[in-house]
């Protein structure tokens, strides 16, 4: 019993900074829906890039993830 409750206690002492990082991060329903839109455009287009190139199932999903990381930075 003592030991859960040691073990609760640590999860919440190593949630806090977590749940404080999110709290700062003030995007508005506006801004998190364009990244979102982004996002999908990026993926289709990494899709439609994979499909072009003929290439197998798993060679597609190594190729868009590939494609993802590129187009992220």
């Amino acid at each position: 019993m003592m030991l859960r409750a040691i073990v609760v206690g640590l999860v919440l002492i190593a949630a806090m900074p977590m749940a404080d990082a999110q709290s700062r991060n003030h995007k508005s329903p506006h801004e998190i829906a364009e990244a979102s839109r982004q996002l999908a455009e990026k993926r289709e287009a990494c899709r439609q890039e994979a499909k072009a190139q003929k290439l197998s199932l798993l060679e597609r999903r190594k190729y868009r993830v590939a494609c993802l990381k590129r187009e992220s930075r």
